[in-house]
């Protein structure tokens, strides 16, 4: 568990850094929604228009049939991207904090003795458990070996949390 754990004044400083990238999808995604609300209400304003300029006799029906295509399939196409963000979009960087959250958790049951979270942790982060001379063996997803292999790394990368631990 010490070889893919993170100690609280990284893993903290790692979750604001996530916090700060949600932030600012969530303020693009705002702008992003009133964007395609305009566009749905301009192309609706269009076909509002295309409708009455056919009724007037003003265009033959074979340009009006083409135009109400081009229109109807991208009104079609708008309100199916304001659907996936009304249905609310998965959120890009959930699994990189369930991630965290888990070099968290793992650097906590470092020093556990509850055995029945050291065994749902290791089913979840860990593969092929196997029992060798007594002692546990498993390797870990591909995640968990990145930090175990990089954790010198990441300890040095964030200096901010080294300085507000001091």
């Amino acid at each position: 568990f010490q070889s893919i754990s993170l100690c609280d004044r990284y893993t903290d400083w790692m979750l604001n850094k996530v916090q700060e990238w949600e932030r600012e999808e969530s303020s693009a995604t705002q702008s992003e929604v009133q964007n395609l609300s305009n566009k749905i209400k301009a192309d609706e304003e269009r076909m509002e228009k295309l409708v009455s300029v056919y009724l007037d006799g003003d265009i033959p029906k074979e340009l009006y049939l083409k135009k109400k295509d081009t229109l109807m399939r991208s009104l079609a196409a708008l309100r199916a991207k304001e659907k996936d963000f009304a249905r609310g979009r998965k959120n890009r960087v959930e699994p990189l904090r369930e991630w965290i959250l888990d070099l968290k958790q793992a650097d906590f049951l470092c020093s556990s003795d509850d055995l029945p979270a050291l065994k749902q942790f290791v089913q979840k982060v860990g593969t092929n458990p196997v029992l060798n001379d007594t002692s546990p063996r498993f390797s870990v997803a591909a995640p968990f070996r990145f930090a175990a292999k990089r954790r010198a790394s990441l300890l040095s990368a964030a200096p901010a949390a080294r300085q507000s631990s001091v």
